[in-house]
C-alpha cells in the first residue's frame, strides 16, 4: 500500500539494510527529546539564588545578580 513492495525491497541484503535502517531512523527521529535541560535551569537558578543571598553581597552586587537571574529566567522561559 505504502513505500516499496516487500518482494523488490528484500531481493537483496542491502535493500533490506537500507530499509531497516530507514525504519529505525524514522522512529528515531519520532521520540520526543528528554525533558533533562528544564529541571537543570531551574536547579542552577535555584543554587545561584542561594550563593548569592549567602554571599553577603552589597546592595549593588545583589542587584546585579537579580538582573542577570531575571534575564538567565527570560531566555529559559522560567519564572
Amino acid at each position: 500500500m505504502f513505500g516499496p513492495k516487500l518482494n523488490t525491497v528484500f531481493a537483496s541484503r542491502w535493500r533490506a539494510i537500507w530499509f531497516s535502517a530507514s525504519v529505525l531512523l524514522f522512529a528515531w527521529m519520532m521520540v520526543p527529546a528528554e525533558e533533562g535541560p528544564d529541571n537543570a535551569a531551574d536547579t542552577a537558578i535555584a543554587d545561584v539564588r542561594s550563593a548569592a543571598d549567602q554571599a553577603g553581597l552589597s546592595d549593588e552586587g545583589r542587584a546585579q545578580v537579580e538582573a542577570t537571574l531575571k534575564n538567565l529566567e527570560a531566555v529559559t522561559g522560567k519564572k
